[in-house]
């Protein structure tokens, strides 16, 4: 008879098997999406089939998962020690998250004794801001003192909104108490007051085995068997950052643009709706009964040994406070659902279209645009005819030289040119009038319209005509993602680099090296002919070494300030690229001649003079990693793969600031006060208190979920070790597998990361304030742009959000500027001039008596968004401007004479 073992096993490859033919299904009942940045392009279909179920794979993947749970009792033994106990903050932080009084759940959090310093003096900050600083840990609490202070607050009417606890640092010796650091950030108000505070500080805790056995579930499923709701395809995250064809029953979560597809049963007949709050669902978890979703928690055995936090020592505990309302109102708040392309609606694209002004808001890939028609009042339009639901990205300039900006997007044959025209006016637009819709808010400037939507895609034809298809290559574009443009061979036209994302995780394969891949999909650089077509020159321009990127983000743009426009690249799984024109069109890769770290996983850039000595710096923006950090001071890593030169901690260290110093780039103290904002996306450099320095916005989170107990352990355990840049069919059901056992049992990937506000101090430092100013918004947000929408001399912000949990749904939202007491200000309109009058690579250069301000207007920069060309400088207190140089891209230059302060000026070509 056959032994017990060798059932088992298979039963283990049936499981999986069943489980990939039901995957499979799933794709071919969807069929191909191409262009969508799968690899239907590179293998059939029935190729791909084949190699998906075969029973060698499921053997070498079971195999795989042997080999990990080896490793994870071995080399890893420690970093696991350190997540169980990392478990007893993170149940906190999800009752703390579930909608009820988080300060009674503080309130009731076991510990022995919680040391606590005397805050210092309080510094008074620009716009309101308040600051205080505890000393050392003297103070102990223990929990009856605790819940007393506690109670002291909650009756003076303060609350706490929102948290994270971010474990930074384990220690662990065989012959002494195990140690944690946690970052800890506290949100909150006083509602009658009002008044916004932020408390964040460092919480080390020595822990005690046994005293209290744990009263909460485990986040570890028991079983594989976890139900889901089904995701629509129409709703979920773009194919993108997803394997091609995920049928409507599963699930798809996106690590770092990393796929896993999770096979799950179909909703049964009567089960509740999909709850429409995340708080819902943690209520439910907690109390281990099944969601609306079809999720259910289930309670693991609980050890006897669980850890218990016996100290907390709370040190560096800083302490924000503004009184008032927030700086940013929150005026709009709207789902808006894709309508051509069924996975998303950006790029989000701003652009005075109609010569008033005011800037319109476009979602390219939604094909719509709403007018703006002053004081909140939008009108919602089709943006052009034939534009297909196969778009990828797109971009807004004037590539035909007649001096109107025409619409260029991209999708899996080429690219599609829709041109504009320089009167102004629609073409072919009918006669039909749209509706008027008033965005939703409480000021006077957005005003109320109670239980109005954004509208749906306008009817009749749109202002663009039909497109042009134009085809540089006869190999199809898997997943077209990026495109900037400039006029980089000085004959007067907007030429083009288009670059692609190839998603990690797809058909088996991960980017290698993790840290310097150059594995993905073709970027091609396209010279324009002065109409409007396109040549492929990535070879003969010296850009063919690196066109394998896996690439988020690039713009034309002046770094050496030898009036041509170099390219800045950046990438994921590497991070920086420049490469600097030699004014003809040919470029150098100088990046490590300018550029001394340029490693980390890049998402988008931003430019702008912060430190205000009149050049123009970089800041490039990824992700922060405090389980890599973790796992350094663990100093563990994988048998075979030694950590050549840090590399771990270097793609780990988050954002990116360089100062431009004598033409090169170097980071500073100043640099790291940025560097940690999350899982970051987009970014937009404004001042939006118009004291004259740049201001930083981010836009964060990735995959929020049930449970704040995160992926990310997993990913730099074992996921960037695993695979090749080579497809594997049995690494390909490995991650399946993996996916469905993580993120059935709950797990986020980047969640519940903040957006982050760094208010710029006179370039000398930053300081966070988003909570203060009323943007720090804890959804999963993408894109991110600021902009003076209804043109009263303060930047605005329009965010975009993609979330899949508790139900997959995108949404625009916009924060009003509402500060109270702003500087004098001073803008300046650009718009396009025909051959060699583009506003792409302009630069302004705003002279007072005392200083020099720099801006450059690029394209490429935020995440999948164009910023309108209106430059807008805050002058502080300064009462007189000397003047302002604008020099275009073919070097002509124009020069305004004491301009007026606190209005917009145009400029003459």
């Amino acid at each position: 008879m056959p032994s017990t073992r060798r059932i088992a096993t298979r039963l283990l490859l049936f499981v999986m098997a069943a489980g990939a033919a039901t995957y499979l299904l799933l794709r071919v009942s969807r069929g191909p999406a191409p262009g969508r940045g799968a690899e239907a392009g590179n293998r059939s279909e029935a190729a791909q089939n084949a190699s998906f179920v075969n029973e060698k794979a499921l053997k070498a993947a079971l195999a795989l998962e042997a080999q990990r749970n080896e490793l994870d009792q071995t080399a890893w033994a420690s970093e696991l020690t350190a997540q169980k106990h990392e478990d007893v903050f993170v149940r906190l932080w999800d009752q703390m998250r579930a909608g009820g009084d988080a300060i009674e759940v503080l309130k009731n959090f076991e510990f022995g004794v919680i040391t606590l310093g005397t805050l210092g003096q309080t510094e008074t900050l620009e716009n309101d801001v308040t600051t205080a600083r505890s000393g050392p840990p003297t103070r102990p609490l223990r929990p009856a003192d605790w819940r007393q202070m506690l109670t002291k607050l909650q009756a003076q009417g303060w609350r706490i909104e929102n948290s994270e606890w971010r474990h930074v640092e384990f220690r662990h010796a065989s012959n002494e108490a195990a140690t944690s650091v946690f970052a800890v950030t506290l949100h909150g108000r006083n509602q009658p007051q009002p008044e916004q505070f932020v408390a964040r500080g460092r919480f080390k805790v020595t822990w005690r085995q046994g005293a209290n056995a744990a009263k909460e579930p485990s986040h570890e499923p028991v079983s594989r068997t976890v139900a889901f709701r089904p995701l629509q395809p129409s709703t979920a995250e773009s194919a993108r950052k997803q394997p091609e064809g995920c049928g409507p029953s599963s699930f798809q979560f996106m690590g770092r643009g990393h796929g896993f597809s999770v096979m799950g049963a179909s909703q049964e007949p009567g089960r509740a709706a999909l709850p429409h709050s995340r708080s819902s669902v943690d209520a439910a978890a907690r109390q281990r009964r099944p969601t609306g979703d079809g999720f259910m928690v289930a309670p693991q055995g609980l050890e006897a040994l669980e850890p218990f936090p016996e100290r907390i020592e709370v040190s560096e505990l800083e302490l924000l406070r503004r009184r008032g309302e927030p700086g940013f109102e929150w005026a709009l708040a709207r789902e808006i659902k894709p309508d051509l392309n069924p996975t998303f609606i950006d790029p989000l694209i701003l652009y005075d279209l109609n010569g008033d002004g005011l800037s319109e808001i476009i979602l390219a890939c939604r094909n719509q645009i709403f007018w703006n028609l002053g004081s909140g009042r939008f009108r919602a339009a089709k943006l052009c005819d034939g534009l297909t639901n196969a778009i990828n990205t797109a971009v807004l300039a004037d590539f035909t030289g007649d001096a109107a900006p025409d619409l260029l997007a991209a999708d899996a044959e080429g690219l599609l040119l829709f041109a504009g025209n320089s009167q102004g006016k629609p073409l072919e637009r009918s006669d039909a009038q749209e509706p008027t819709h008033s965005l939703p808010g409480r000021g006077d400037a957005f005003r109320a319209s109670p239980g109005s939507a954004l509208p749906g895609r306008g009817a009749g034809v749109g202002w663009f005509g039909s497109g042009r298809r134009i085809q540089f290559t006869n190999v199809p574009l898997l997943n077209p993602f990026v495109m900037t443009a400039g006029d980089i061979d000085a004959d007067g036209d907007l030429d083009l680099w288009l670059a692609q994302y190839k998603l990690p995780y797809v058909a088996g394969q991960m980017p290698t090296p993790y840290y310097d891949a150059n594995d993905g999909f073709p970027s091609f650089l396209l010279l324009n002919d002065g109409h409007g077509g396109f040549v492929d020159r990535t070879e003969q321009a010296g850009l063919a070494a690196k066109r394998f990127r896996r690439t988020y983000s690039a713009s034309f743009v002046d770094l050496d300030d030898d009036a041509d426009l170099d390219l800045f690249v950046v990438s994921d799984f590497a991070g920086v690229d420049v490469y600097l024109n030699d004014g003809r069109g040919r470029f150098t890769d100088a990046t490590r001649s300018v550029i001394r770290e340029p490693q980390l996983f890049g998402m988008a850039h931003t430019f702008g003079d912060y430190d205000l000595d009149g050049l123009l710096d970089c800041f490039a923006i990824g992700m922060n990693s405090f389980v890599a950090q973790r796992l350094a001071g663990l100093k563990l890593v994988p048998p075979g793969f030694p950590d050549p030169e840090g590399m771990r901690q270097k793609m780990a260290y988050g954002n990116r600031l360089y100062f431009q110093r004598a033409r090169r780039f170097e980071q500073t103290p100043l640099s790291d006060q940025v560097a940690q904002s999350g899982w970051s996306w987009g970014v937009t450099s404004f001042d939006f208190d118009n004291d004259a320095d740049p201001d930083l916005y981010i836009a964060n989170g990735h995959k929020s979920r049930v449970s704040a107990k995160d992926y990310e352990s997993q990913f730099w355990r074992h996921d960037i070790y695993v695979a090749s840049s080579e497809h594997d069919p049995a690494r390909d059901v490995y991650f399946q597998s993996t996916g469905s056992k993580l993120y059935g049992a709950g797990y986020s990937y980047g969640g519940y990361h903040k957006n982050r506000l760094f208010m710029n101090r006179a370039g000398q430092s930053f300081v966070e304030i988003g909570h203060l100013m009323g943007v720090a918004m804890e959804l999963d947000c993408r894109n991110v742009v600021s902009d003076d929408l209804d043109g009263d001399g303060k930047m605005d912000l329009l965010v975009t959000t993609l979330e899949e949990w508790p139900q997959a749904r995108q949404s625009l939202h916009l924060f009003k500027n509402r500060c109270p007491t702003p500087g004098n200000w001073i803008g300046v309109r650009l718009r396009e001039g025909g051959a060699g009058f583009s506003h792409i690579g302009t630069r302004v250069t705003l002279h007072t008596a005392n200083r020099r301000q720099v801006r450059q207007i690029v394209m490429g920069d935020s995440y999948r968004s164009q910023h309108a060309p209106t430059v807008h400088f805050g002058l502080g207190p300064e009462t007189s401007v000397v003047g302002i140089e604008v020099r275009w891209g073919n070097g002509k230059t124009n020069w305004l004479s004491k301009p007026a302060l606190n209005q917009y000026h145009s400029v003459p070509r």
